[in-house]
């Protein structure tokens, strides 16, 4: 299905390309207050979660990548001392 979608954006005109990629742009940039909250409230579970598999001395599993990528997108959309 991405594969689809990427190849459809991939056979558009140049133009067509860049107002897509404003767009998304201009969305991510509104949203970023929204992604912030959701991408912290997940690295707090993850990080709950892999204290309390790391005591009971099970496997971290995907415990791990998800705490480092919600701590990437809340570094990513989070406000930078530029903006303030």
């Amino acid at each position: 299905m991405f594969s689809r979608i990427v190849s459809r954006i991939a056979a558009l005109p140049l133009v067509t390309k860049i107002l897509v990629a404003l767009i998304v742009f201009l969305v991510s940039a509104i949203l970023s207050p929204i992604m912030v909250f959701l991408a912290f409230l997940v690295l707090i579970i993850a990080v709950i979660v892999l204290v309390f598999r790391a005591v009971r001395r099970r496997p971290l599993r995907n415990w791990g990548l998800v705490a480092l990528v919600s701590l990437f997108l809340v570094i990513v959309y989070g406000e930078s001392p530029a903006r303030c």
